[in-house]
């Protein structure tokens, strides 16, 4: 908690006070939950990863994921620069999302975590139709809410205890356009895309998320929200050959 910004100490403060002053045990409760969760928090910034050349981002994809040289020659470019910048930047600079479009079962989600083990760090994937549906998924629930809990991101980064990861966003095209009580799962992801903190609804203040990385998953581009488009760096995943294919199911597939 060192780390922690203003608006998190004087959020601690406030809460401390009401907790000791409760008479209903149910809130104090409630209260100390949350103390818990923010207390469990990384709030620093994350110490610099190891450099990621270019030729050993390449190894790392080619050990996970056989076929799609194109792709993986530039997911493996992309790996190396975070590494570099992550290493000789600011902290507050990342690249671009990137955006994986291609037909079902072609590995998009597979190509996502090579990608997460070249950059040695680990991956999570988030179902964004899930998010569409259902919005505490993502944002968490208002810890005024019986049984209130922190929204996927955050859980996390918490079970990880490290905001350095890598974030899947999987199915990004099924977004659709929901009414979360007067917002949307679009302008929620935009958000998380464009910012360098994220403010989930449990919290209730920003937490840092500068050290995350992202790639979404898309079928097609058609149904994505154009603003979302310009944010990511789309790469297109082809469908594979016979032969790309067995290559890239042989390292899972059982005898016979």
């Amino acid at each position: 908690m060192a780390e922690a910004s203003d608006a998190v100490r004087a959020e601690v403060e406030s809460v401390v006070q009401w907790a000791s002053k409760a008479e209903d045990d149910y809130v104090a409760t409630r209260q100390s939950n949350w103390l818990r969760v923010v207390a469990e928090l990384p709030w620093g910034q994350p110490p610099p990863a190891r450099r990621t050349p270019t030729a050993a981002a390449l190894g790392a994809l080619d050990a996970a994921h056989g076929g799609h040289a194109s792709v993986k020659s530039i997911l493996s470019d992309r790996a190396a620069a975070a590494a570099h910048m992550e290493r000789h930047g600011d902290g507050e600079h990342r690249l671009r999302p990137l955006l994986l479009v291609g037909p079902p079962g072609t590995g998009k989600t597979t190509l996502a975590r090579a990608m997460a083990a070249a950059l040695s760090r680990p991956c999570e994937v988030v179902s964004v139709p899930m998010a569409a549906v259902d919005e505490c998924y993502l944002a968490g629930a208002d810890r005024i809410w019986s049984g209130a809990e922190p929204g996927a991101i955050i859980r996390t980064v918490r079970r990880l205890g490290t905001a350095r990861l890598l974030l899947v966003l999987d199915e990004i095209d099924k977004v659709g356009t929901g009414n979360w009580r007067g917002s949307s799962p679009t302008a929620w992801l935009l958000e998380l895309l464009g910012s360098t903190t994220w403010t989930d609804r449990y919290l209730g203040v920003p937490f840092p998320t500068s050290a995350m990385s992202f790639v979404a998953t898309a079928n097609s581009l058609a149904p994505i929200p154009a603003p979302l488009l310009d944010r990511c760096e789309v790469v297109e995943v082809p469908g594979l050959t016979p032969a790309s294919g067995c290559r890239w199911r042989a390292p899972t597939s059982g005898p016979g």
